[in-house]
């Protein structure tokens, strides 16, 4: 079990800070929460997808507001806040980025705008690529194709970034860890990378339509 908290009504400990699973009692709560501590989830980059699904599916299950129709209207607005707080949480930790980013933020490391670099070993390959986007908008066909294969090699960068920072959360860095540095630098490069493949998407699209 990923929390301690105990139920508001039955004092029961908590799977899921939303709702009890031996009374199912909702919980009254205010601001965002930990999306780990909302779905029942140890702290871990690496999660089974379809563990978080059927987690998700669970607790929907247990506080969808049409169960709690014929409630209050003060238990039924409870119902749907603490839905919406369920959907968030999981579209946060099913995806890697956000995924990454929440459990460095748990771990006190460092965010977007205090620290900008990305790994020195990655910066030579992006003066490359900026070079390959920046001809295929303005150059010819031959150009504006080579910037459109360059996406099969940016996602497998990506997939190898996501790798390297599974490798560092585990195990998980204590706060002050110089691991979490990497582990932002490594995030920043993934962020270039959803830029630059948006971008080639865009031009994919340019193509298509002629433009």
């Amino acid at each position: 079990m990923a929390t301690s908290n105990s139920c508001s009504d039955c004092g029961k400990a908590l799977e899921s800070v939303l709702c009890c699973a031996h009374c199912g009692s909702l919980q009254q709560i205010s601001e965002p929460q930990d999306p780990f501590l909302v779905l029942g989830l140890e702290p871990s980059f690496a999660i089974d997808s379809k563990a978080l699904d059927r987690q998700l599916l669970a607790l929907q299950r247990r506080m969808h507001p049409d169960f709690f129709s014929g409630e209050s209207p003060e238990i039924r607005a409870r119902a749907e806040h603490n839905t919406a707080e369920l959907n968030s949480a999981h579209e946060r930790l099913a995806a890697e980025s956000e995924r990454a980013e929440t459990l460095l933020a748990r771990q006190g490391g460092p965010d977007r705008e205090s620290e900008r670099q990305m790994p020195k070993s990655f910066l030579m390959e992006v003066l490359d690529w900026n070079e390959i986007l920046e001809d295929g908008r303005d150059g010819d066909a031959k150009a504006a194709q080579a910037a459109l294969d360059l996406g099969s090699e940016l996602l497998e960068k990506r997939a190898e970034l996501f790798a390297e920072i599974g490798r560092l959360f585990d195990p998980m860095p204590s706060p002050g860890d110089s691991t979490l540095l990497d582990i932002r630098r490594a995030l920043n490069a993934v962020r270039y990378l959803d830029r630059a493949l948006h971008q080639i998407e865009e031009l994919r699209l340019e193509n298509s339509t002629g433009k």
